[in-house]
């Protein structure tokens, strides 16, 4: 169903409508799929979902009585039947929503209670035709760390080393990595200096790059992982562009590089932040559930040496949800928001 409102919406990014309102389209067709009707000229079967305010429709010189509204926003401009005493259809705020279902340009868009229920009724009935595995198991997840910028520092810890942190990849029984210089610009085509490590048997893990592959400072290079699990194709794969530069001492990056981060996203019983820093500083890490407001204080302020880090914290008490994962450096703010099912 929403196969064919990609193509023609989302896919032609030159659209200025489809710049605006292409995700809000796709879930109000996802929700369809997920058997949610219109609101407002059908009988949904929600009792809590917004009816269309009913009026007389003039239209091309022809009068329709009795016709459901459904407000793309505030119009009092819209022509009723002449005679009519139902009034405008959408010149009033309270006769226009902002539900997922209807047609409306108020984004983020709403759902009720009882359209959640559907939703969740399709996503977990027994045998249901969206959620399924593969041969019983679940297709590998290729996910890495690496730092936006390296600085190429032989005398600093870890000794001029760079690691691809590829712990929070997970399901594959097999991974391979390729780097190649490329120009940031075009990223998609190799200039040279390819290497490829070939099939590796187990998880990923910690792999020091430099190790197999030599950096040069004011290029930049493609980093693929590609992990697989024999028993669940296909294979998963994600794709980084670094850029290398040359270490001078003592000047310190800018500062919106001082920190790279990433998490476990989604996260369930565990969650995961793995964190460099290249300059040292105080560090807090919180939680912050965006649908209440409240902030949990994960790891309070610390003073950390420029490295790599990881810092585990168990979650399993931690309610499902929206949150954004906070990392307080230097008094400067990062963030990127993370789920747990």
């Amino acid at each position: 169903m929403f196969n064919n409102d990609y193509f023609k919406y989302v896919q032609p990014a030159c659209r200025n409508w489809s710049l605006i309102y292409s995700g809000s389209l796709l879930n109000h067709e996802i929700g369809h799929t997920l058997s949610l009707r219109h609101t407002w000229n059908e009988d949904d079967g929600c009792l809590d979902t917004p009816l269309g305010n009913l009026y007389d429709e003039y239209k091309n010189g022809v009068c329709t009585l009795n016709q459901r509204a459904n407000c793309w926003g505030y119009d009092p401009s819209i022509p009723t039947c002449p005679g009519s005493n139902k009034g405008k259809p959408c010149d009033e705020w309270y006769k226009i929503s902002n539900n997922m279902m209807d047609y409306n340009q108020y984004a983020p868009h709403a759902v009720t209670e009882c359209q959640i229920a559907r939703m969740n009724a399709d996503l977990t009935n027994a045998g249901n035709r969206f959620i399924h595995s593969c041969n019983g198991c679940m297709p590998s997840v290729a996910f890495f760390q690496l730092p936006d910028v390296y600085y190429l520092c032989p005398s600093s810890p870890p000794t001029g080393a760079l690691f691809l942190n590829g712990t929070a990849s997970f399901n594959e029984n097999r991974w391979l990595i390729d780097i190649c210089e490329v120009d940031p610009a075009n990223p998609s085509v190799c200039l040279g200096n390819n290497i490829n490590t070939g099939w590796n048997i187990g998880q990923v893990g910690r792999v020091n790059l430099s190790s197999f592959y030599t950096f040069q400072p004011n290029k930049h290079y493609r980093v693929k992982l590609i992990v697989d699990n024999s028993d669940c194709p296909p294979s998963s794969e994600f794709t980084k562009v670094i850029e290398v530069k040359n270490c001078i001492e003592p000047e310190y990056p800018p500062h919106e590089s001082s920190l790279q981060f990433a998490a476990t996203n989604p996260f369930s019983d565990h969650l995961t932040v793995f964190y460099t820093a290249s300059i040292p500083g105080n560090l807090q890490i919180r939680l912050l559930n965006v649908n209440t407001g409240s902030i949990s204080i994960l790891l309070p302020d610390t003073e950390i040496e420029p490295g790599e880090y990881q810092f585990y914290q168990e979650s399993s008490a931690i309610s499902s949800g929206t949150y954004s994962l906070q990392l307080l450096f230097n008094n400067y703010l990062f963030a990127k928001t993370i789920v747990k099912p």
